[in-house]
């Protein structure tokens, strides 16, 4: 959050005539890269830590596409054991990955994911969904998905909202099974 606000004020920054302007923009690029540097670094110890793990559940969830070595750290640590949860369902509602409808009075407003679970594990989903999405295969299910959706007329922020659900199924399904996950064999 930080990173794209400081290159935000980089930009505005630029067309800014005042004298005291490039004084301001050299201050923030020099924080733009050292922040930079720094999520780097934090990645590059998340990357170690998850190569020397030796466990069997992420290495499980791993095999999902779209998964990185951040979201494949975490879901384990957060779900510890699969057998807590009776169904995928449970599992999403756990973590706060299903939609609600917060009704105020007559107006009935859009849906949107819960507000409770782990808000991190929330925004790591999200960033899975996402990527989940270009995985660039012709069997990808979740890509299927939200082009249906979006196909259909649902905004982008709901159909991936369905991708991080059936993220979760995935995971569900796997962890619960045990098996690394495969594509669907397409039927001609």
């Amino acid at each position: 959050m930080a990173i794209a606000t400081l290159r935000q004020q980089i930009a505005l920054l630029h067309h800014h005539v005042a004298p005291d302007a490039a004084v301001v923009q050299r201050r923030r690029q020099a924080e733009l890269k050292r922040l930079l540097a720094e999520q780097k670094g934090v990645l590059g110890r998340v990357q170690q830590a998850y190569a020397a793990l030796d466990d069997h559940q992420a290495q499980l969830v791993d095999s999902i596409p779209g998964l990185g070595a951040i979201s494949t750290a975490a879901v384990p640590v957060v779900i510890r054991d699969i057998r807590r949860f009776r169904s995928a369902d449970a599992l999403k509602a756990y973590l706060g990955i299903y939609p609600r409808r917060n009704p105020s009075g007559v107006r009935g407003r859009k849906l949107h994911l819960a507000r409770h679970g782990s808000r991190l594990v929330r925004h790591v989903h999200w960033n899975a969904a996402k990527a989940a999405v270009r995985v660039k295969h012709p069997q990808n299910p979740v890509r299927t998905l939200f082009d249906r959706l979006v196909a259909k007329g649902k905004s982008q922020a709901a159909a991936f909202g369905a991708v991080c659900r059936k993220l979760v199924q995935v995971i569900y399904g796997v962890l619960k099974s045990q098996t690394p996950y495969q594509f669907p064999v397409s039927t001609p």
